[in-house]
């Protein structure tokens, strides 16, 4: 596939129980939300919530762009 690297990143072993997420190339995450929600009155509480739920995918992708 063109968005996974061929071989392990430098510093991980191929039998790595994550190696096919650690030859990804890019991550991203995505949800369909109908235009009405954002007129409802908890439309800011459930988006935050959503949005703390990808924290942690943040966190894992800022510390890979600043790790040498």
């Amino acid at each position: 596939e063109k968005n996974t690297l061929k071989n392990p990143p430098r510093g991980y072993e191929k039998e790595h129980p994550a190696i096919e997420l650690l030859k990804l190339k890019s991550f991203e995450s995505s949800q369909k939300i109908d235009i009405s929600a954002a007129c409802k009155k908890d439309f800011i509480s459930v988006m935050s919530k959503k949005l703390i739920a990808l924290k942690p995918l943040n966190d894992f992708i800022n510390r890979a762009l600043t790790s040498e």
